[in-house]
């Protein structure tokens, strides 16, 4: 186990090519980790099996391309006006595979349509 960064409370550790932070408590003096630094690492290997090959630029329209970023379009349910619209976001290149960091975006996306129930779709993943 490698400590990749530390603020006063806290510690990023990497076990296995997989990060998590963990407060500096959960790590005993010998480097072994209590239960809670063990869930802590369970849960981002979790998340790191189930979004392991994800990629934006793969599951969502590319509209344009830079150097730093990629423009990509997402379709939008509007329930109240019963129609499908797209929507435009920026994800930087080196954020293309974060799951959450696109979870986010999409989110934001959603937020600017002022209509309950507004969703995204997310296509299939190929």
């Amino acid at each position: 186990m490698i400590i990749v960064r530390e603020t006063d409370r806290a510690r990023m550790l990497e076990h296995n090519g997989i990060q998590f932070w963990i407060q500096k408590r959960w790590q005993k003096a010998d480097g072994t980790l209590t239960p809670a630094g063990k869930k802590a690492m369970a849960i981002a290997a979790d998340y790191k099996r189930r979004h392991a090959n994800f990629d934006a630029a793969k599951t969502f329209t590319v509209v344009r391309e830079t150097a730093a970023a990629v423009l990509l379009d997402c379709e939008i349910i509007v329930p109240n006006e019963s129609q499908r619209v797209h929507a435009r976001f920026w994800v930087p290149r080196s954020m293309i595979n974060d799951h959450r960091f696109v979870s986010r975006k999409v989110k934001e996306v959603e937020d600017k349509f002022p209509f309950i129930g507004t969703k995204a779709v997310w296509p299939a993943q190929g």
